[in-house]
């Protein structure tokens, strides 16, 4: 595809970046260097103005048509909804400064492999973290960390503007707190160390708790 939307512009073209569509290949701050594209192919980072809100946007070039291209930031799920014109293209992105460090953005099918580790290493961190959580669950679940802490968490009442409040301690740290009807709020991952099965719910006297020593205290 031969284009040239300046076609009296020498002089590259310096424009910041914002937001995170293209995260972490560009990033929020970067000062990308554009010039002039005369030929773009997919994997080619470009900068072109949306014809909506007529600011300058830069991402991965997808696909090339005759008088439009697709494009998609690494860091987006999909394709953009809408093709770029020609005719918006303001020119090619061929370096990018961060840091006071200047370096080249790789294009074509070097850029293609780039976008394509990128999002492959988002899936796999999803992954990790949406099992890691499952795991958090599991263990909350079955209390074992709770049967091996040596120091036992402690129900503290007491009364704030005349309103009853009940917090939960690990030796003096507040790790949670009974939100009205809500039950309890643990901060994680200190709900590893806490039976919550075994902690006083909405309305129960928290002397009668089998696990926890209960201490009243009203606030200075």
């Amino acid at each position: 595809m031969q284009n040239n939307p300046s076609p009296n512009s020498t002089e590259p073209l310096m424009v910041m970046l914002r937001g995170r569509s293209m995260h972490p290949t560009l990033r929020a701050g970067d000062a990308l260097f554009v010039k002039p594209a005369v030929k773009v192919v997919p994997g080619d980072v470009v900068v072109y103005l949306c014809p909506r809100e007529n600011t300058p946007i830069a991402h991965r070039v997808v696909s090339v048509g005759e008088n439009e291209i697709k494009t998609r930031g690494d860091n987006n799920p999909s394709t953009d909804l809408f093709p770029v014109r020609i005719s918006d293209i303001l020119g090619k992105v061929e370096q990018f400064e961060r840091k006071g460090c200047r370096k080249r953005l790789q294009g074509g099918l070097c850029g293609r492999i780039q976008a394509l580790y990128v999002r492959a290493r988002k899936t796999a961190i999803n992954v990790a973290v949406a099992s890691f959580r499952s795991i958090y669950r599991m263990q909350c679940v079955s209390g074992i960390f709770a049967r091996l802490l040596p120091v036992k968490p402690r129900v503290v009442r007491f009364e704030n503007s005349g309103k009853p409040r009940i917090q939960l301690l690990l030796g003096k740290r507040v790790i949670g707190e009974m939100i009205s009807e809500e039950g309890w709020y643990i901060k994680p991952p200190f709900r590893l160390f806490v039976g919550e099965d075994l902690l006083p719910t909405p309305g129960e006297n928290a002397k009668e708790n089998k696990q926890t020593v209960c201490a009243i205290e009203k606030e200075q």
